[in-house]
């Protein structure tokens, strides 16, 4: 790497150089290596049985920011790598590259829990900005260990207070990517809707924020905290917070479990899901992978061409179903 700025997480896997370097004598220095070479002297075990010959057939030097991902899987698991450097968690894939998946199984999203929707935009919005990821985990260790408080016989109030004020730390910025996502997601699913529906209907998301509309988050959350902090005590749990926020479909203004049929169920999740590829290239500049599973067997004919028109452009798109169309063969 050239940068003058190494990073401590790399040291072991990466060479740093501050200055610029010759990819042309690089390349062409490269070439001495091939063929076929004994590397027993790089071996710890000297008197292992397995071969150590190995052949090089060809060396590439390029330039480039991308990341080069790859999972390799065997008898014992699977190795992830960026690079060809192994990782030591599947989180640090986080922002690389970028999926968004329909599936027919999705459109239990109405009727689930508000746990499972807060799942879906907490793994939506890490797509967007990693470092959100850290925070929600951060987040759910504090709420761990507040419960655990709250348990005791004769809780420490003083340890309450520390551990609110940390988690409210971590709660604004929660809140306010939370926010962001709404408006970016609304900004384009009522277009999608009424494009792929044919319908003069307006399609969105509403986020029910334990804030309200407040604009000072932190003044509110302390508030919140304060106020609930007695019921908190006679319940030994946590009663308020980001973990029991909520998000809302809506069709008309009115939520969609209450007023929209099964067809209509599955066009707002359609139009949520193609507003969430063009969130992620709006706001990321990168073009999310969109995985179709079976999203043609319920449309007809003229829903699926108009699907077919509006993922042409923005992202490449897998599609799987039973039956292929005669008008895409």
């Amino acid at each position: 790497w050239v940068t003058d700025r190494p990073c401590v997480f790399d040291r072991r896997y990466v060479t740093i150089y501050p200055c610029g370097l010759d990819l042309h004598q690089m390349h062409a220095a490269a070439q001495i290596l091939l063929g076929t070479h004994d590397f027993s002297a790089f071996c710890a075990n000297k008197h292992m049985k397995k071969s150590t010959v190995r052949i090089i057939s060809s060396i590439d030097i390029v330039e480039s920011d991308d990341k080069k991902i790859s999972a390799v899987i065997h008898s014992a698991g699977k190795n992830l790598m960026i690079n060809r450097v192994p990782v030591k968690r599947s989180s640090e894939f986080v922002g690389i590259l970028n999926t968004v998946l329909f599936s027919p199984d999705d459109l239990g999203i109405f009727t689930d829990a508000p746990r499972e929707r807060r799942r879906i935009v907490n793994q939506e919005i890490t797509k967007i900005s990693p470092k959100q990821l850290y925070a929600l985990n951060r987040y759910a260790n504090l709420l761990k260990q507040k419960n655990t408080l709250l348990k005791m016989y004769n809780p420490d109030l003083s340890y309450l207070d520390i551990l609110d004020e940390q988690m409210i730390r971590e709660e604004v910025e929660i809140i306010r990517a939370r926010r962001r996502f709404t408006e970016g997601i609304n900004s384009h699913m009522e277009g999608i809707y009424r494009n792929l529906s044919d319908e003069d209907a307006s399609a969105g998301i509403v986020y029910d924020c334990c804030t309200g509309n407040d604009e000072n988050i932190e003044e509110s959350l302390k508030n919140m905290y304060r106020n609930a902090r007695q019921k908190d005590l006679e319940n030994h749990v946590s009663s308020c917070g980001i973990h029991r926020e909520d998000l809302i479909f809506t069709l008309n203004g009115k939520n969609v479990l209450l007023t929209a049929s099964q067809g209509q169920k599955r066009m707002v999740l359609l139009a949520f899901k193609l507003a969430i590829i063009r969130y992620i290239e709006e706001t990321r500049h990168t073009r999310a992978v969109l995985l179709l599973d079976d999203v043609l067997s319920e449309l007809d004919r003229k829903r699926q061409k108009t699907l077919m028109a509006l993922i042409q452009q923005p992202c490449q798109c897998v599609i799987t179903g039973t039956e292929f169309p005669d008008y895409l063969k």
